[in-house]
């Protein structure tokens, strides 16, 4: 069993990973090397995490994401700010669940590839985690919040 702090580190560790990831699959096309390892190595990596601590749900603000009220990614460059890219699409939380695998972060490093490189604002990343069928991530969005002050038990995810 990881103490809280191991498993803030891991958190941390895996957020910074995970910015680390999207910018060189967004930048490289898919069949050179150097995305496929970092992939790989990231999705290992991601599921372990999972696997040794359980559902880990992340609070996404503006510069910085939560867990638990502790801060374990902060960044305020826009280049290096992973909560820019959730929070600008209007995620407020992501959780990784149970039985995440490879194929599903494969398939999210996907989706997140194709929000990041297209250029048209329509673009919207809840959809496009939810279309691709990721069981393993679960998202709350602003949506979900201003909603859920009309029926506390409304899930735009489940709705969709």
């Amino acid at each position: 069993m990881t103490t809280g702090n191991q498993k803030i580190q891991d958190i941390s560790l895996i957020l910074k990973d995970l910015l680390k990831v999207i910018k060189v699959v967004s930048m490289y096309p898919e069949n050179n090397p150097l995305p496929q390892s970092l992939r790989r190595s990231f999705a290992e990596k991601l599921e372990s995490v999972v696997d040794e601590h359980g559902e880990i749900a992340v609070d996404v603000h503006k510069d910085f994401i939560t867990y638990l009220g502790d801060t374990v990614f902060h960044s305020p460059s826009r280049e290096e700010n992973l909560a820019s890219i959730f929070y600008e699409a209007g995620i407020t939380r992501i959780a990784f669940k149970p039985g995440l695998d490879v194929l599903e972060t494969y398939k999210l490093l996907d989706v997140i590839k194709r929000y990041v490189n297209t250029p048209d604002i329509s673009q919207d990343l809840a959809a496009l985690v939810w279309e691709a069928g990721i069981s393993g991530v679960r998202l709350k969005t602003l949506e979900d919040v201003s909603l859920s002050e009309y029926d506390d038990a409304f899930d735009l995810q489940k709705y969709i």
